[in-house]
């Protein structure tokens, strides 16, 4: 949960610099790759994280989805 925290907080601080949550988001679409709960946290990434005011919380909340 510690890595959880620190790339939201990096994507905090990224989005506020004036960049998009899913320059970021894109390269970690493959890291639950095969794990339970993988396909919803691709979804939630690639549906919610893609919007023009997308947080650090779209990616908590895909994360939600593997890690429960």
């Amino acid at each position: 949960m510690a890595d959880l925290k620190e790339m939201a907080e990096y994507s905090d601080r990224h989005i506020k610099s004036g960049g998009k949550l899913h320059h970021i988001t894109r390269h970690m679409m493959g890291l639950f790759h095969g794990k339970a709960g993988g396909k919803k946290y691709r979804q939630v990434l690639s549906t919610l994280g893609t919007n023009y005011d997308a947080t650090s919380q779209i990616l908590i909340q895909a994360s939600n989805e593997v890690l429960i």
